[in-house]
């Protein structure tokens, strides 16, 4: 250990370093609180730590640090009877040393001897070290060259006078410049929070200065900063990560619905800033581990899905707001999330019943002697947006459940080994289509309730047959009974173009190693999609239907005038009713064209030569750009997410948020769009 290691009083972290942070945190704030002019080092820390200019860690280490490296300059003076400062290299005398300092042998080294002074010096290098880092990490904020000197003036001057804050904030976009100087601000009234705003203060006023509404971004960034505890934390982060500073500027200026989420859990800053680290968003596969192992012997359920939830929709947002994802890939993960937090319901749910009812068992021929046991399995159909992995941050679940079957309940369990095994207690044994509807009502509670943690997701069951007339679950007979009879609608048979299974019952058993039982459940998910496919295809679809589509669309258009993205003409529904009307049309000889999403669709149906490359860029884009804005909206926590902001201020931060200079320039192109559709609409739809 050199020299200038050794020496407590001007080497590496030493007292001198101690005093020079004291003396210099007393200069700057000193003016304007008296309690700071004193001349003991420890009672000036103590002054320090009370008025907000160091935090508890910073003060108990540098008090414990000033102690120590004081109590070492006394025992050293007394050794060797010099004003010496300097820890001695002879192992003996640092032995002696250690000794002095209370440091008592705790074992033996290789030399035979105790080992006190390796103690000592593990204590005089981590103290040491800690002083040198808060005195880097308190300097470093005036080691930016670029700082200018009014900025700083502004915000170390206790009371700025009233012109000197106008000149100096004007030019940066600010209404009320003297607000935003107000002493009551948190980020002024305490102290640690004005001097670490000082290594940020260009940057920060520059890209507050490019939102629409300054003063609106400044009173929320600071609210996000409140809501993390440290009121000083995120000006920290700022100052040793500057594009984190970008980031929460736009979060605050452009994203309500998702600073709300932030405000409301802090603790999910990590897991953001790790995501925004690895640039990804993780797969459907890997979501599905994550909250199962979460969820593993968990009392309550929905405050695990709730932050579950808020801790993957805050990264996928951000991505959002930083166009670092396409609007596809946007909603695709937004769907898998949804997804993901129903199946885990269904599984949670489905087990909850079976231990009070027994597992559904498919009725069985009482005639035939020793018939074999069928579980009765329970898939959910995704619709809408939900089915095509279209959903926006707002979006509902729609759903069709189905299960397979007549039946009843039986006090049995399915056993991981591949059988049916005894319940250990008795249970009331209930119809098979009863026990799904309980499971179908509980699902719904579960995600639709809105409790402590809000309302995870609102669960809309009107698609299914017979609308809110029918059964919460529908058997797959009854499913095609409903259709092949005639009684099913076209609009109807429009809704099943977006199904997709999206969760069933027996999920856990289909990872176990059973071939058997994988073939059987393979079969039964296979089973439901081959009839949902039966049902699109009985009938083909004539020149008669197409008329029908066409007034079925004339009807949403002119039933909603305050839709101008969905419904209008020229919105998602035309897009939607043209990508429909071909799969209804054509799906029965080109298979390849029936998917659910409606992006794959279109690049299914040009590949094919169903539409040409000109209506595909069309459909294509237009698609993209409605549900893009739409996002916006959902970002920026508007009521309705399919009208353009009648108020001025909002529809300015929606047109910059899309990326557009002005909102004459976002409707110029929101028109060009919806005009393009929709005469592309009018060539599919003669008439």
């Amino acid at each position: 250990m050199g020299e200038t290691l050794r020496n407590v009083k001007t080497g590496y972290g030493g007292i001198r370093d101690i005093e020079f942070l004291v003396q210099f945190l007393q200069l700057l704030h000193g003016g304007d609180l008296p309690a700071l002019r004193t001349g003991n080092t420890l009672l000036a820390l103590d002054q320090l730590l009370n008025t907000g200019c160091v935090t508890q860690q910073e003060w108990e280490l540098l008090s414990q640090g000033y102690s120590f490296l004081r109590k070492i300059e006394h025992r050293l003076q007394v050794m060797f009877d010099l004003q010496t400062h300097t820890i001695p290299e002879e192992p003996e005398e640092l032995q002696k040393l250690a000794l002095r300092m209370d440091y008592h042998v705790s074992g033996i080294d290789n030399a035979g001897k105790g080992n006190a002074s390796a103690t000592f010096l593990e204590r005089f290098r981590f103290l040491t070290k800690a002083n040198r880092n808060i005195l880097d990490h308190v300097l470093n904020v005036f080691q930016n060259n670029e700082i200018t000197a009014a900025e700083v003036d502004l915000l170390l001057d206790p009371q700025p006078k009233t012109e000197t804050i106008q000149q100096i904030l004007e030019k940066y976009g600010f209404e009320d410049c003297e607000k935003v100087m107000d002493e009551k601000n948190p980020y002024l009234s305490v102290r640690r929070c004005r001097h670490f705003l000082i290594a940020v203060v260009p940057e920060l006023l520059q890209e507050i200065g490019h939102t629409p509404q300054p003063d609106q971004a400044l009173v929320m960034l600071d609210a996000v900063a409140e809501a993390l505890g440290d009121k000083g934390g995120l000006w920290e982060l700022f100052s040793s990560n500057k594009p984190s500073l970008a980031l929460f500027v736009r979060l605050c200026a452009f994203a309500p619905f998702l600073t709300d989420m932030l405000r409301a859990d802090p603790g999910m800053l990590d897991g953001l800033m790790d995501s925004l680290v690895l640039d990804k968003i993780p797969p459907r596969s890997i979501l599905e581990e994550a909250l199962a192992r979460l969820c593993v012997n968990a009392e309550q359920l929905e405050p695990i899905l709730a932050g579950f939830k808020h801790d993957h929709l805050l990264p996928i947002g951000v991505r959002n707001l930083l166009r670092r994802s396409t609007v596809r890939a946007t909603n695709v993960a937004i769907s898998d999330v949804a997804q993901v937090c129903l199946k885990q319901v269904v599984l949670s749910e489905y087990a909850q019943l079976v231990r009070r009812h027994g597992t559904p068992i498919l009725a069985r021929d009482e005639t035939v002697t020793d018939a074999p046991v069928s579980l009765c399995r329970f898939a959910i159909l995704g619709l809408g947006k939900f089915g095509g992995r279209e959903m926006n941050y707002h979006s509902d679940l729609d759903i069709l459940p189905l299960f397979e079957g007549d039946g009843k309940t039986e006090p049995v369990i399915w056993s991981e080994r591949g059988h049916f095994l005894p319940l250990p207690h008795a249970v009331e044994s209930i119809p098979n289509q009863l026990f799904f509807n309980k499971l179908v009502q509980v699902l719904v509670k579960r995600l639709s309730h809105f409790g402590p943690w809000g309302k995870l997701y609102e669960v809309d069951l009107r698609l299914r047959p017979m609308g809110k007339s029918g059964a919460l679950a529908t058997s797959l007979s009854t499913l095609e009974a409903y259709f092949m009879d005639g009684t099913g609608e076209l609009w109807e048979r429009q809704m099943l173009t977006k199904a997709r299974i999206v969760a069933n019952t027996d999920m856990k058993i289909s990872r176990a190693n059973f071939k058997h039982f994988r073939l059987r459940l393979g079969d039964f998910l296979q089973h439901v999609m081959r009839t949902v496919r039966m049902i699109q295809y009985a009938y083909p679809l004539t020149e008669s239907d197409i008329k029908e589509m066409r007034h079925m669309r004339s009807r949403l258009v002119n039933s909603n005038d305050d839709d101008q993205l969905k419904r209008s003409s020229g919105g998602m529904i035309d897009v939607e009713f043209i990508v429909q009307m071909l799969q209804l049309k054509l799906g029965s000889q080109k298979p390849g064209i029936v998917v659910s999403n409606t992006f794959d669709t279109l690049e299914k149906m040009r590949a094919t030569g169903i539409i040409s490359e000109a209506d595909y860029e069309t459909l294509t884009e237009g698609y993209a750009f409605l549900c893009s804005l739409t996002n916006s909206m959902c970002l920026l926590n508007q009521r309705t997410t399919t009208q353009i902001p009648s108020d001025e201020p909002t529809q300015v931060r929606l047109a910059k948020l899309a990326g557009y200079e002005s909102t004459e320039k976002l409707i110029a192109k929101l028109n060009q769009v919806q005009t393009a559709i929709a005469n592309c609409f009018d060539r599919f739809f003669p008439g």
